[in-house]
């Protein structure tokens, strides 16, 4: 009996022995891996312990999510609105100055239309004269060698003109001008006579005298006020054929004509 007693308190304190050195190895372990291991190095014949810290994971934060931000959200809202809106107001500009250039187009071709409808009117309504008929005589029985020249001052158009001064001009240079009284009209188809005299040479006044005719250079200007209160004055040249023997009119060639606009002192103030 007392046998069989020491037996089991042998087993038993075997047993209790046995987990208790387990759990001092279970204890000395963890004890061991939340210490800092130690490393032993050598620095210049010395040994020195070498600390290594425990590995720890680093703290992870939590990640920012844009999406999630009613801030930032509106913010960006707000500026995508404000893009969109800048460029609906740049287009807007744009059409806006197209449009304005466009107008000012029209404007400047309708006021081009205008004022070249108004110059066609005026050209259809201007006025010019005519000069024709020419007659040469040697009517000065003491001055034989004085060529008096006549021609018609004519009005074609359909309104009356006021004649301001009509006159003549010879190759040598010698001139022969008449004025006209203030309103002096020429009407339509009622010329006005001119007369201006010119002399001749010797040798001139033999050739106008003979079967062969005299040429004879002549320029001469018609300066007179249209129906528009406008001053114009007619030029005109020609050579004239003439023969003091064979009667009737002048033969004329080279005959031309040109039209220029002058200020008068007449012009400057309303009849």
């Amino acid at each position: 009996m007392r046998l069989l007693l020491t037996t089991m308190l042998l087993l038993f304190a075997n047993g209790s022995a046995g987990d208790y050195q387990t759990r001092v190895a279970q204890y000395e372990e963890q004890y061991e891996q939340q210490q800092p291991s130690s490393l032993l190095i050598a620095c210049c014949g010395v040994w020195h312990t070498a600390v290594q810290e425990p590995q720890t994971k680093p703290e992870q934060n939590s990640p920012y999510n844009a999406l999630y931000d009613c801030l930032y959200r509106a913010y960006l809202i707000a500026t995508i609105m404000g893009v969109i809106g800048a460029l609906i107001g740049i287009v807007v500009i744009f059409l806006q100055t197209r449009a304005t250039q466009e107008a000012a187009k029209a404007t400047a071709k309708s006021a081009k239309a205008t004022e070249d409808s108004v110059n066609l009117q005026k050209v259809a309504q201007r006025q010019w004269v005519d000069t024709k008929r020419f007659t040469t005589t040697t009517p000065y029985p003491e001055n034989p060698n004085l060529l008096q020249v006549s021609f018609e001052v004519v009005n074609p158009t359909s309104a009356p003109l006021r004649l301001w001064l009509v006159g003549i001009t010879s190759a040598g240079g010698e001139s022969n001008a008449q004025g006209f009284p203030k309103n002096t009209l020429l009407t339509p188809n009622h010329p006005y006579i001119f007369s201006g005299a010119i002399t001749l040479t010797d040798s001139q006044l033999a050739k106008y005298k003979s079967p062969e005719a005299l040429i004879l250079p002549l320029k001469g200007f018609v300066i007179y006020i249209d129906a528009l209160n406008d001053s114009w004055e007619q030029r005109f040249s020609l050579m004239l054929i003439c023969n003091g023997i064979v009667a009737g009119d002048v033969l004329t060639t080279e005959y031309t004509h040109t039209l220029h606009k002058v200020e008068l002192p007449e012009t400057r103030h309303t009849e």
